[in-house]
């Protein structure tokens, strides 16, 4: 993967988090950055690059949410149960709850991992 590429996504993942606190702190309202406006911006990369990336993140989310043993609909757990970081919540809606996603999202926002993961 290109090391850049890595470096704008870290950068901005951390930004993002860093806003969020100082929000939270001194009542400033922010406008979500959501993670199909970050791939708009990124059209110069290489699309196999940002599918990588997609990627990564699918297996990371997947791999917590199986240790929090969400590995059913009734199993599912929210995010903050499943120990996600900022930048995983964020790309936790792009990711899950598509008819063939791996990662599947019930109606009360609590995720599970699809048992053909």
């Amino acid at each position: 993967m290109n090391f850049k590429f890595i470096v704008l996504i870290n950068n901005l993942s951390q930004f993002l988090w860093q806003a969020a606190n100082l929000a939270k702190t001194n009542m400033i309202a922010l406008t979500p950055v959501s993670p199909k406006s970050v791939i708009r911006q990124l059209e110069g990369y290489h699309m196999e690059e940002v599918s990588k990336t997609i990627s990564e993140m699918q297996q990371r989310i997947g791999s917590k949410l199986r240790a929090a043993g969400a590995n059913s609909k009734d199993k599912a757990v929210t995010a903050q149960e499943a120990d996600l970081d900022f930048p995983e919540q964020n790309w936790l809606n792009y990711i899950a709850g598509g008819l063939f996603a791996l990662i599947k999202k019930t109606p009360d926002k609590r995720y599970y991992v699809a048992s053909s993961y």
